[in-house]
């Protein structure tokens, strides 16, 4: 059992009319409930599932920056769009044109209407470690229902331990709506101890409250921890960076001489992370998955988790917020788009 309701949040509902058209919004839906076809959502609207997780102190950009981008990248779309739809004509005699747009005015392509959906991931009421790969991905596809109604997904978008998520995501989109909807993944992989260990290093750094010395003390012990263990022991390193991280929101709530309440609420957000991470592991890749689309950072190039792979020369912090990103997302999911 899960202690949150809201399985989906829609990050964005726009259209590719042109560079500031898209909107973010905020609209969640729980699962077990019912929307009417997508709670705010328009009918027609193309729909992308985007996997990833929030709330760690992570740095990374995140896929609402990349949704910034999206009106460019779909204005840049439907142009091509237009200019595709003219067709050739006889040579006549040269005539003056007061609007050299006027023939693209004239044959508009359609807007692109898109809405992005954002995986909320379940909150466990229990023990992190027990869960599995079954359970979130039963917390997700139940709640679609919810979400979309009848309306099929155009693509899925998965980021680090969450192309694992989209990857499987699909496969149960392929039997629900009988299409495979494209994926595309960014930075993909499998999650191990290096991926932990990241990303609390990160949660440590962010504890500005604590000297320099304290959290220095905090990641020599995290170093050991690692140590100790190897590459692929992803529980059992978790349990102790769990036990080390709530020894350091002991240290900051008494810096901060708050109740120990907020330290409470901060070890659930990584025990959340933890059990995200735990049901990724548990989750068998199957063959299709080499079919998707990998978008990597220089830090990533060569993962090998897709046969198909492009690699940009920016940082992984900013490869969500990259408007060359962005631009290489727009085809893939007009891909989709004209095949249906």
């Amino acid at each position: 059992m899960f202690n949150n309701e809201a399985s989906w949040s829609r990050i964005y509902a726009g259209t590719g009319a042109g560079t500031g058209v898209g909107t973010e919004v905020g609209t969640r839906v729980r699962a077990g409930t019912e929307a009417g076809g997508g709670t705010g959502g328009g009918a027609g609207a193309d729909v992308v599932l985007a996997v990833d997780f929030y709330g760690t102190g992570r740095q990374e950009a995140t896929f609402r920056h990349l949704c910034d981008h999206l009106p460019e990248a779909l204005a840049d779309l439907k142009t091509s769009e237009t200019a595709e739809t003219l067709e050739p004509t006889e040579p006549t005699e040269p005539t003056e044109i007061s609007d050299p747009m006027e023939p693209l005015k004239s044959h508009k392509a359609p807007d692109v209407a898109l809405e992005v959906w954002h995986a909320v991931p379940p909150t466990p009421d229990g023990a992190w470690h027990k869960a599995t790969g079954a359970g979130h991905l039963r917390w997700w596809t139940e709640g679609l229902a919810a979400t979309l109604g009848e309306r099929p997904v155009r693509a899925v978008l998965g980021y680090c331990a969450g192309s694992v998520f989209a990857s499987a995501l699909a496969d149960a989109l392929a039997e629900r709506q009988g299409e495979r909807p494209t994926v595309v993944l960014f930075n993909p992989g499998a999650p191990g101890v290096a991926t932990l260990t990241r990303d609390f290093r990160g949660l440590v750094e962010g504890m500005d409250v604590l000297t320099d010395d304290e959290r220095a003390a905090l990641l020599a012990e995290m170093e050991e921890i690692r140590q100790a263990h190897a590459p692929d022991a992803l529980v059992p390193v978790a349990e102790q960076y769990a036990a080390l991280y709530r020894k350091g929101c002991a240290l900051l709530c008494r810096r901060l001489e708050v109740d120990a309440e907020l330290g409470d609420e901060l070890a659930a957000v990584l025990h959340s992370y933890l059990a995200y991470l735990t049901a990724a592991l548990d989750i068998p890749p199957t063959p299709v998955w080499r079919d998707a689309v990998s978008i990597t950072s220089r830090e990533h190039h060569g993962s090998d988790f897709t046969d198909t792979e492009q690699g940009f020369d920016v940082a992984r912090a900013d490869l969500l917020s990259s408007r060359a990103v962005a631009a290489a997302v727009g085809p893939l999911l007009h891909a989709h788009r004209v095949t249906r």
